[in-house]
């Protein structure tokens, strides 16, 4: 986090027209443990509409958006954000279980939502993310991937083991390299992989690496068997909640 130290977030709240901030994380590979030299800086978090901007004819941007050099800001409508939390998004839930760069403090509640709401839902964004990248970038006939993109490689296997770990044991942790700490996986390729992409640059490509592909198998087969076997309820349980939360936010 020593990249933002300091970091003027009232600027960019005003240049992105944020009135209620609730809080932002550092997402994409900083999150994920695999970041290059050269990665973009991915800012992620919510924020709550005023109640005159909701009620009206003119209703407000659900997504706000920045753009400028390596840093990429978005930022959803608190409404937007707890209909994903609801819908167990992955990528939102792995945001709300990341550290903080702003918080307000509204921000332990809103996470405290995202923690209970865990369920069986979460395989499904985490399956499609691994199955969208071995299709269209590992395992595909299109010429343009002659060589495979590394980053896809490590997006696939960290899709399947933070899946696997989220039905598991009930938890969401985002980070690849402590993911495969862990005693269900420990696998020396994955660690290899991670090496070689932090050493390197964002867009490189590696041959495909024969290791790589069967551990995707194996960890693919481990998914299925975990999702068939969690005990964790079907859906998200805190609907009620959710909704009480954001209409104090409304009228608070």
């Amino acid at each position: 986090m020593k990249m933002l130290a300091g970091y003027n977030w009232k600027e960019l709240f005003a240049k992105v027209k944020v009135s209620r901030p609730i809080y932002y994380v550092l997402s994409g590979s900083h999150l994920y443990g695999f970041n290059s030299p050269d990665s973009d800086i991915d800012i992620r978090g919510a924020h709550c509409e005023e109640l005159y901007g909701v009620i009206g004819l003119r209703r407000e941007k659900e997504v706000l958006e920045l753009t400028e050099g390596d840093l990429d800001f978005v930022s959803f409508e608190l409404r937007k954000e707890l209909q994903l939390i609801l819908s167990n998004n992955s990528n939102v839930l792995e945001h709300l279980a990341a550290p903080t760069l702003y918080k307000s403090k509204h921000y332990p509640q809103l996470r405290s939502l995202a923690e209970r709401s865990l369920s069986k839902l979460v395989a499904k964004p985490y399956w499609g993310i691994a199955q969208f990248n071995t299709h269209k970038y590992l395992r595909t006939s299109n010429e343009s991937y002659r060589e495979n993109p590394l980053k896809k490689y490590l997006y696939v296997i960290r899709s399947y083991m933070a899946g696997i770990h989220a039905l598991e044991k009930h938890r969401i942790e985002p980070n690849l390299k402590k993911l495969n700490k862990m005693r269900m996986f420990q696998i020396s390729v994955v660690d290899e992989l991670i090496e070689k992409k932090v050493d390197g640059l964002e867009k490189m490509t590696i041959p495909a690496c024969k290791e790589a592909d069967e551990t995707i198998d194996k960890l693919m087969k481990m998914f299925a068997s975990s999702e068939e076997s969690s005990t964790l309820p079907p859906s998200p349980l805190i609907y009620e909640e959710a909704n009480k939360f954001l209409i104090r936010m409304r009228m608070g």
